[in-house]
């Protein structure tokens, strides 16, 4: 029992799982740590003398791999495999294939733990880990999260969509859910379908869940990324919601960086919204060119766009680079990619 003290009074029903948690990765920890140390063994986790940055890229790497096995033996392997390579495909793709393109770097730990987990492709589990067998999972937490990815698989299956159908059966799930994963994983569902319904339920998980911080993130993110045409309407409606503040970084990477991660949106004919970006990474650059630097780098691949997207996408980079007061931060990384 964690003293009530110690945590805000609405937060504690919420530590008996995060007690769990921490015993579940505490003993996770010993009984891969006998084997861990003989995997890597010039490396002594946390009380490691680095040398050199590339020294840190070795030690963090690992670390990075290991949260992810973590991950995947107390839940489904499926399931948080697909989340990491979301990650790698929203973000890392786009910037190695332009040109900012580079190896790997200790603050890119989840590409460097893409390279030990290739070590483990090549040389096998058995190879890689020289104790036992890698891949074990709880089975109790592999059925519930199968069953719940399977669920999701059949929200999404091209063509249901939209259909009628298909938006009661979420709708039921999100009213049954029992937890709140369950419950996006519905929500997903509704929004792509424009109407009432999803105004509603939007707004219902919104007041359900507001004074929890992570997860109105979550509802940002969740409506930012979605292809329903003409959804950057609604994406600018939501910069002036209480739930959002440009000061916050994650706020800003939920709203305007899940924004870019549409396909549809983003990539709008009409450029609007590359010009929507370049207004924010302006607006963005006075409060936090760090955060700023990693939305401009969402046009870093014009060049691999159609002719017309080109020239749009092109525009903004050189309206971001006339802006008075640029940071080196942003500047380094417009001209970069306009120069490539």
């Amino acid at each position: 029992m964690i003293p009530s003290q110690l945590v805000p009074a609405e937060d504690l029903a919420k530590t008996e799982h995060a007690m769990y948690s921490l015993k579940a990765a505490m003993k996770w920890g010993e009984d891969v740590t006998c084997w861990w140390a003989r995997v890597f063994p010039q490396l002594d986790w946390e009380q490691s003398n680095m040398r050199d940055w590339f020294q840190l890229s070795l030690k963090e790497f690992p670390t990075v791999f290991r949260d992810q096995e973590f991950s995947s033996d107390m839940g489904s392997r499926a399931v948080k495999r697909i989340d990491d390579v979301s990650k790698l495909r929203i973000f890392q793709f786009p910037q190695d294939a332009g040109p900012m393109a580079h190896p790997v770097r200790p603050h890119s730990y989840i590409k460097g733990a893409e390279v030990v987990r290739m070590y483990k492709t090549l040389l096998g589990s058995q190879g890689f880990r020289k104790v036992r067998i890698f891949d074990r999972l709880i089975s109790k937490y592999w059925i519930y999260d199968m069953y719940h990815l399977s669920r999701m698989f059949y929200f999404f299956f091209p063509g249901t969509l939209g259909d009628p159908e298909v938006t009661e059966l979420a709708l039921h799930e999100y009213r049954s859910a029992t937890n709140m994963t369950e419950q996006v994983s519905a929500l997903l569902a509704i929004e792509m379908t424009p109407g009432k319904t999803r105004d509603e339920v939007l707004a219902d998980f919104y007041n359900k869940w507001k004074h929890d911080y992570s997860v109105v993130n979550k509802w940002l993110a969740i409506q930012a990324f979605s292809d329903t045409p003409g959804n950057l309407e609604n994406v600018r409606k939501l910069l002036n919601h209480p739930a959002f503040d440009m000061h916050n970084p994650n706020k800003a990477y939920a709203l305007i960086g899940g924004f870019c991660g549409s396909a549809v949106n983003f990539h709008s004919k009409d450029g609007s919204g590359y010009k929507f970006l370049g207004e924010m990474v302006v607006q963005l650059d006075r409060l936090n060119p760090q955060v700023s630097s990693r939305m401009v780098s969402a046009l870093s691949r014009w060049q691999h766009y159609d002719k017309s997207r080109q020239a749009l996408a092109k525009e903004q980079l050189e309206k971001i680079l006339s802006a008075e007061g640029l940071s080196e931060n942003v500047f380094e990384i417009a001209s970069k990619s306009l120069a490539s």
